[in-house]
């Protein structure tokens, strides 16, 4: 039954990323899923897709990011709000600068 979910998932990807190659979507997918013990030897690496995790997994790896941090001057809150201040920090193999959005 997963069949329908990764290959909706695949064709979201190559939309997001047209430069990608099979198998970096292919190992974007398959690595960044949510381990879930109760499909250990039941999927290749027993994960459920996670499209987000996928997506900037996948993103990453394009681009040659080793990390990404993600902060906000709002610790109070699970998702960041209007008028926030969110900081994404780079690292890879090319020099990165943070970037600051404010989210509007």
């Amino acid at each position: 039954m997963s069949t329908p979910y990764v290959a909706g998932l695949v064709s979201l990807a190559r939309n997001y990323a047209p430069d990608a190659t099979a198998a970096q979507i292919k190992n974007a997918i398959i690595y960044s899923g949510d381990h879930l013990t109760g499909l250990d030897g039941k999927t290749v690496a027993g994960t459920r897709i996670n499209v987000q995790k996928a997506l900037l997994s996948l993103k990453q790896s394009i681009l040659g990011l080793s990390s990404v941090h993600i902060s906000s001057n709002n610790t109070n809150a699970l998702y960041a709000k209007n008028g926030d201040v969110v900081t994404l920090s780079f690292t890879g193999t090319e020099e990165l600068s943070g970037v600051s959005v404010k989210i509007a």
